[in-house]
């Protein structure tokens, strides 16, 4: 501030030389912001005298509508020039300059002295000493001055505001980011703090969704706006309704006779423009990010973008916390499934197990009954039912409807245990049932009952996960084959997966397939437990450790988590495993991309020269080269230049256009670039009157005949 002071304190200086007249600048409330210059002893005794702060006020008062300079007279007739000064369109200070002495006025002047000032002499004196008469033509010169002053000072000025305002702007999307980061965010922090006064905007509101179609005004700064939030709207009513359903940013000016506007008149606003933004969760619509100015019209252009920015750091808030949320929920199944692995390995009576998986569903899914319809024997027609909240009538009516389903030699059910069935019983209870099979071998039916208005989708996966640790325990308990060792642990845990996160499972198959070949191809005998260590990949290592007691096992994990980290395990008896499963992790997690493993840099060179020879040999006849013999390649990046330069394209229709041939929509070319649908319109215009085409299809393929590639 005092830099900017200082260059004003200077152009006025220079002006006070130029026009002979004595300057000061005031704010509205008549508070001095720069020093007098250009002094005389008229024009000193003058303000010093008649000129205090509470009359310089009242004397600026009526002057707060001016937009260029006025001549007015003054209390003892000497003439003063006031000339307004805008920043950011808002009346903010005043030039003052004196004082003015028309010809043939100067002996009215001293007469008013005389009558008004308790020492006239020393008045006149000064009137005499230091201001001379003024014609009519200096007068207009000195007008046509100090307008040229005001013009450098207010742009000045306003550059200034600008600056600051974009200082601002981005200070508060850092603050923002660095709450988002450190996850103290709110929807009340994300505009609170924000200096409106800074701006052309009156007020900034967040409003969310609390129910399905039903939104409130969560947040709002501004004056009079207390009363907006906690404003209730749903789906397509009113301005934000509308940005809702569009699930597009929305800009409207002169709305003042827009009907819609009554939720901001009844309330004390009356806004000119609004600019409102949609808010995602995860894909999903959640809320709108709205903007608006009473006084004057938004720029739509700066309006879309800035919006736009802050509305996408809201929508990666609300992922970020969806996905802690999720990852949350995840690690609470986790836990639950490790106490329920534990139990379940540890007995050997299969009646347990069946109680303890009934016992878990119904207290985890706190739903009405949970059941179990149970064929010992596949031969027999006789089911065991195992049930927790139904009657008799209940289990005859509904679990024998479940046994001829499921048992009954020409049943056509296909049980899936990642895709339950969804049933409702005779009296409304809606029901998951889950499949308890292994091998295609179908044992029996987990049937839950879900709570109403409850979404099964939240229960499903982790249900899956218990049915088939549950279909393995109940075959290996009736078959009596390896209960209890790491080898049952191991695959149990690994057919878990495929039930607790389907993307893992794939991924761990993959993983456990290459150690296999692998090992295979280099002709090297490991030890069983690099396989089963591959099968638990896709688990947290602590978690591995709690349920796994095979050392061999634990070492290779071990081993693997520090290579991968970026430490050495050279100390290991098992670091050869280690480095066998860390490659193969890496190389399958970057997308079976060969060259990606180089980053892992404690890998032995043995280990990753056969490695590489192993992935070359299998891809070799997966591969295939195409050849144009007639054409020699364009090197990429002249092509893009020819592009631009023959169709005559700026920098930012090239970057519409490219997006344009990767298939984007102006919606999503608008976010890319953080422009507003109707600029990406006027720039498609402008593009297919350089291309020469009437639409995109035949704009596209006209580019292609020039040659484009699509790794531009």
């Amino acid at each position: 501030m005092i830099n900017i002071l200082s260059f004003v304190q200077e152009i006025q200086q220079a002006y006070s030389r130029l026009t002979n007249l004595t300057l000061l600048i005031v704010d509205e409330k008549g508070n001095e912001i720069t020093k007098i210059t250009g002094e005389n002893s008229f024009s000193n005794l003058v303000y010093h005298d008649f000129f205090k702060e509470q009359v310089l006020e009242g004397f600026l008062q009526p002057l707060s509508k001016i937009k260029q300079v006025v001549t007015l007279d003054t209390v003892l007739g000497p003439k003063m020039l006031v000339s307004p000064i805008y920043i950011n369109e808002k009346l903010s200070y005043y030039i003052l300059a004196g004082s003015i002495v028309e010809e043939n006025s100067r002996e009215f002047i001293k007469k008013n002295i005389m009558e008004q000032v308790e020492n006239p002499d020393e008045y006149i004196q000064a009137l005499d000493y230091s201001i001379s008469n003024t014609t009519a033509k200096e007068i207009s010169n000195k007008v046509d001055m100090v307008k040229k002053l005001t013009h450098i000072i207010s742009s000045h000025l306003n550059s200034e505001f600008e600056r600051k305002n974009s200082s601002q702007f981005l200070s508060k999307v850092n603050q923002n980011l660095d709450e988002i980061k450190t996850g103290v965010t709110t929807i009340s922090s994300f505009i609170g703090g924000f200096d409106l006064s800074r701006t052309k905007i009156d007020f900034l509101g967040i409003a969310m969704e609390r129910e399905e179609g039903q939104y409130y005004v969560e947040a709002i700064i501004g004056e009079n706006t207390e009363a907006i939030k906690g404003y209730c709207f749903q789906l397509g009513e009113g301005f934000f309704g509308r940005t809702l359903v569009t699930e597009t940013p929305q800009f409207w000016k002169n709305i003042s006779n827009d009907p819609r506007v009554n939720i901001f008149t009844a309330n004390g606003l009356e806004p000119k423009s609004l600019v409102c933004t949609p808010i995602f969760d995860n894909q999903r619509i959640k809320g709108v990010l709205f903007a608006g100015s009473n006084n004057e019209e938004l720029d739509e252009e700066i309006s879309y973008e800035r919006s736009a920015i802050f509305a996408n750091m809201l929508s990666l808030h609300l992922t970020i916390d969806q996905l802690k949320e999720e990852q949350q929920n995840h690690l609470m199944k986790l836990s639950t499934f490790n106490e329920i692995f534990r139990v379940i390995t540890s007995v050997d009576d299969i009646k347990r197990v069946l109680y303890i998986l009934v016992d878990i569903s119904i207290n985890l899914i706190r739903g009405s009954f949970s059941t179990i319809i149970f064929k010992p024997e596949q031969g027999e027609s006789r089911v065991e039912i195992i049930s927790r909240g139904l009657s008799s009538d209940q289990i005859n009516d509904y679990c024998h409807d479940v046994a001829l389903r499921a048992f009954s030699k020409d049943n056509s059910m296909d049980y899936d245990v990642r895709n339950p069935i969804q049933k409702s019983t005779s009296w409304g209870a809606n029901v998951l049932e889950f499949p308890l099979v292994y091998n295609n071998q179908l044992y029996g039916v987990l049937c839950v009952a879900i709570q109403p208005k409850v979404d099964p989708e939240n229960y499903k996966s982790f249900l899956s996960t218990l049915a088939i640790a549950g279909g393995i325990a109940i075959h290996l308990r009736l078959n009596q084959t390896g209960i209890g060792t790491e080898n049952y642990k191991v695959n149990l845990l690994y057919k878990a997966m495929k039930g607790l996160n389907k993307d893992k499972f794939t991924f761990t198959t993959k993983v456990s397939e290459l150690v296999e070949n692998f090992s295979q191809t280099i002709k090297e005998s490991f030890s069983k437990s690099l396989k089963d260590a591959s099968l638990l990949v896709g688990y947290e290592f602590y978690f591995i450790k709690e349920n796994v007691s095979d050392k061999k096992i634990i070492a290779i994990l071990q081993g693997c988590n520090d290579l991968l980290q970026g430490n050495s395990t050279s100390h290991s008896e098992y670091s050869k495993e280690s480095e066998i499963l860390a490659l193969i992790y890496y190389y399958v997690q970057k997308k079976e991309k060969i060259d990606e493993t180089n980053k892992l840099v404690n890998i032995s060179p043995a280990v990753r020269s056969q490695f590489k020879d192993f992935i070359n040999k299998n891809n070799v006849l997966e591969s295939e080269i195409v050849l144009n013999l007639d054409k020699k390649p364009d090197n990429i990046q002249n092509k893009e230049t020819v592009i631009k330069e023959e169709l005559n394209l700026s920098t930012r229709e090239l970057e519409v256009l490219k997006l344009v041939l990767k298939g984007c929509s102006n919606n999503e070319i608008a976010q890319t670039l953080f422009i507003s649908d109707h600029t990406v319109k006027n720039h498609m215009t402008k593009i297919l009157n350089k291309v020469g085409a009437s639409d995109r299809a035949q704009a596209i393929a006209k580019v292609y005949q020039m040659g484009y590639s699509s790794s531009m």
